[in-house]
């Protein structure tokens, strides 16, 4: 079972703002880490969810891939920003490959 073992909470005065928690999950020796904020006058929710697996989801307590991020929000859902000043400065590279172990790549520069 999916059994709360150890919290984290994070205090202002008497209000918990914030929260890392761990759970076992599943068999005995497999653990989860969750990680909650409060907003104003709020209780703690849950962000974002490290699996045992090794996937992360950030708005989703189950992600099914190695970084999942769910939001319903007006405009960008992410933001990567290379704001440096050196020459030969990208934005970001996404590197997928066939599932044939042909060993083809493709390489997406954004």
């Amino acid at each position: 079972s999916n059994n709360d073992t150890s919290n984290l909470t994070f205090y202002n005065s008497s209000e918990p703002i914030a929260r890392i928690r761990a759970y076992r999950h599943g068999a005995n020796d497999a653990g989860k880490l969750t990680f909650a904020t409060q907003a104003t006058g709020g209780n703690p929710v849950e962000h974002m969810t490290i699996c045992p697996d090794g996937k992360v989801g950030i708005g989703i307590a189950a992600p099914t891939r190695g970084l999942e991020v769910v939001n319903n929000i007006a405009g960008h859902i992410a933001r990567f920003h290379n704001d440096g000043n050196a020459n030969g400065r990208y934005g970001m590279i996404m590197q997928v490959g066939t599932d044939d172990n042909s060993s083809t790549n493709y390489h997406h520069i954004m």
